[in-house]
């Protein structure tokens, strides 16, 4: 099943990553393979107790409702338990979409004529209780998400793209960095799919085809599966 996912013609994102080697490493306690201990090979973030794990992929897989179903117990409980850290750093490091929640006074247009009173007014105690009230509405944010993956509360074969974007009002913060990094594919074969059918629609007799229709060409020979 994982290879023929990663393999095919759909376009498997990062979130896939970690539920693809359980997968196969079921398939070989099934087949008893030896020497394919899947668990050792990629220990790094399938194994919780390695010295060097990174949750980086299970964070992922976490963001996708329906690869929690595929995760063991382990891999569940310690995504839910890293969370928010997680998310947190990389807000830190500036590697994720977030937009911190704004007063009024900064949303009204009439306050940037005072944009230099502000600045001389304004003291770090301010900004620390508004970056605390940030965070505190991030940490609601993702306890509430992970309420709903403990009690199921969603279908086991939605869309999680259209499960964040009908979520986006009540996950404003979290909403979109989970759109974020579950656009991050898993593999390349998607864009060498890409760059083989725009080369075939440029080769022989139409070496002359202008770079506009070669680009509706491909936009629609890739989406033609989409109703739009």
């Amino acid at each position: 099943m994982a290879t023929t996912y990663l393999e095919g013609d759909l376009y498997p994102t990062t979130a896939s990553v970690i539920p693809s080697i359980l997968s196969l490493e079921e398939h070989f306690q099934i087949t008893k393979e030896k020497d394919r201990d899947m668990k050792k090979r990629f220990g790094t973030f399938m194994d919780v107790k390695h010295d060097e794990f990174d949750p980086i992929y299970l964070i992922f897989s976490l963001l996708h409702p329906c690869k929690t179903l595929e995760l063991n117990g382990e891999l569940f409980e310690e995504g839910k338990r890293r969370l928010l850290d997680f998310i947190k750093q990389e807000i830190a490091e500036g590697n994720c979409l977030y937009h911190s929640s704004r007063s009024k006074a900064d949303r009204n247009p009439h306050t940037q004529l005072f944009k230099r009173r502000r600045i001389v007014n304004s003291n770090t105690s301010s900004s620390t209780v508004q970056e605390d009230s940030n965070i505190a509405e991030l940490k609601r944010e993702v306890e509430e998400y992970i309420e709903i993956l403990n009690k199921g509360d969603f279908h086991a074969e939605a869309d999680p793209l259209v499960f964040w974007r009908e979520k986006s009002g009540r996950f404003p913060n979290l909403s979109p960095i989970a759109l974020q990094y579950l656009a991050m594919p898993a593999t390349s074969a998607s864009a060498e799919r890409l760059f083989s059918c725009s080369g075939l629609s440029c080769k022989g007799k139409k070496t002359n085809v202008s770079s506009v229709l070669l680009e509706s060409q491909t936009l629609c020979r890739f989406n033609k599966k989409f109703d739009f």
